[in-house]
């Protein structure tokens, strides 16, 4: 079997999909920046425990608690015809 050939364009585009990253980090973290995490910044990968928190708002009681179990029970019931 023919081993199929690259030309010149194709070994340059393969060259810079693994140069390019590389030097993109080298030069980060010689600046002293984080590059990992510039790159979760980018593709919005990073999320804390207290982002998590702000968007709902738990009660902290246990009474609470267990009337808004009683009602989310009483309302998957309803939903499902029981």
């Amino acid at each position: 079997m023919a081993r199929p050939r690259l030309t010149g364009f194709a070994r340059f585009i393969l060259f810079l999909l693994v140069a390019a990253p590389l030097i993109y980090f080298g030069v980060a973290y010689f600046k002293g920046e984080d590059p990992v995490g510039q790159v979760r910044e980018w593709t919005g990968m990073e999320t804390t425990v207290t982002d998590r928190e702000q968007d709902r708002e738990a009660p902290l009681d246990c009474a609470a608690l267990r009337a808004e179990n009683a009602q989310l029970k009483a309302e998957v019931a309803r939903l499902r015809g029981e």
